[in-house]
């Protein structure tokens, strides 16, 4: 417990999105994020679409030949348009059964590191980068947090993968990055969770926004508007087929990339064409605006002028923002929204909605239930 509190005063005439700006520019004086600037980690801001899979499943790998089946899975994604990521998981829930830890299964791939490593080279000649699991929990009593930082580096030596997705994590030892940046540039620390300390969260560059079961929609992670340029891919591995159509419309609402997760330790939720279809258009607004995404003046909860109307703003201040825009009730609604910078043209680029600027406002038309994103630029 804290037994001073600081308080700050701020006046401001802009309201909420002001507010929320001069926070966030006060949250940020405090760290240091230099990390984030490293030219060898830019490569994760690039990429929209992300698959999660076991290599023990069906998913990539051929149990006939015992082989990695690389073309069979990139194929498969093509219809969400197309991969950007990989992560491979091959221990739990298989862990425990004998004394096999979790580097063990990594050797015990058909073919040994090589095999690993050749299927790791195969997605990197079609542009897809490859991620290992890490399970923290996973601790031998001859194994210490130094042992286990040698072997976490170790494993990106032997097969050139690109960074690791932490289980259960929400921060992690600097030893850990700086092992790895010693035997390749660039490596990836994503946690599980959002980091939650000082440290960590300078460091961690990228983490899962994942939600476990039906919320309200739309909900904003806050972290996403405070450090933009920590990607954090939304994900839900429970959702079934009504659920992945919130679960698109989430990181949409967010302006965030997603990961498609469709084998959950052997039951099997699928995506329908229309929600392919969704996700491959998202990919290419994402990935077209995805400065605009990442910039540092965007807003969580933007003022609208009807209830039940919800708005997260984009911005990068650089001439053109983007309004993504959700209608939670049951009926076609019109909706006035003040211009976070003055505008001359509106162009509804992801959804079914109408859009059209008038004076200072930006006029919109959402359907029932839909989320839709105006992009608004000025000449």
């Amino acid at each position: 417990f804290n037994d001073t509190v600081e308080i700050k005063l701020s006046a401001i005439d802009a309201g909420w999105p002001e507010a929320f700006g001069r926070y966030r520019e006060d949250w940020a004086s405090e760290y240091d994020f230099s990390e984030y600037d490293r030219e060898d980690l830019q490569w994760i801001r690039e990429t929209a679409v992300h698959h999660f899979l076991f290599l023990y499943g069906n998913e990539g790998f051929d149990h006939k030949t015992g082989t990695f089946d690389v073309d069979g899975l990139l194929k498969m994604g093509e219809a969400f348009g197309g991969f950007d990521t990989v992560t491979f998981w091959n221990q739990y829930p298989r862990l425990g059964v004998d004394e096999r830890n979790q580097w063990d299964f990594h050797r015990d791939f058909p073919g040994g590191m090589e095999a690993l490593k050749a299927a790791v080279e195969e997605f990197h000649k079609r542009g897809v980068r490859v991620l290992l699991p890490f399970i923290p929990w996973d601790r031998g009593c001859e194994e210490s947090t130094r042992s286990m930082g040698d072997q976490f580096a170790e494993l990106i030596r032997e097969t050139d993968a690109d960074g690791y997705q932490m289980d259960t994590m929400s921060s992690a030892p600097f030893s850990f990055r700086k092992k790895a940046d010693k035997v390749k540039k660039g490596v990836l620390l994503q946690t599980q969770f959002h980091p939650v300390k000082n440290h960590p969260v300078e460091f961690i560059t990228s983490s899962w926004d994942e939600y476990w079961g039906h919320g309200a929609m739309p909900e904003a992670d806050v972290l996403r508007f405070m450090l933009p340029r920590h990607i954090a891919p939304m994900v839900s591995r429970w959702q079934r087929q009504e659920g992945k159509q919130e679960l698109i419309q989430r990181a949409i609402f967010g302006g965030t990339p997603i990961i498609i997760w469709t084998d959950v330790f052997g039951r099997t939720m699928l995506y329908t064409e229309e929600q392919k279809q969704m996700i491959r258009e998202w990919k290419t607004v994402y990935l077209k605006y995805r400065e605009i995404f990442q910039g540092g003046a965007s807003v969580p909860m933007y003022p609208t002028d009807r209830e039940g109307v919800y708005c997260n703003l984009y911005s990068d201040n650089s001439g053109g923002d983007i309004y993504a825009i959700y209608n939670e009730r049951d009926s076609a609604e019109d909706s006035a929204i003040e211009l976070w910078h003055a505008g001359t043209r509106a162009e509804v680029i992801i959804g079914a909605g109408r859009a059209e600027i008038t004076g200072d406002r930006l006029i919109v038309r959402i359907p029932p239930k839909q989320v839709i994103q105006v992009f608004t630029e000025s000449w």
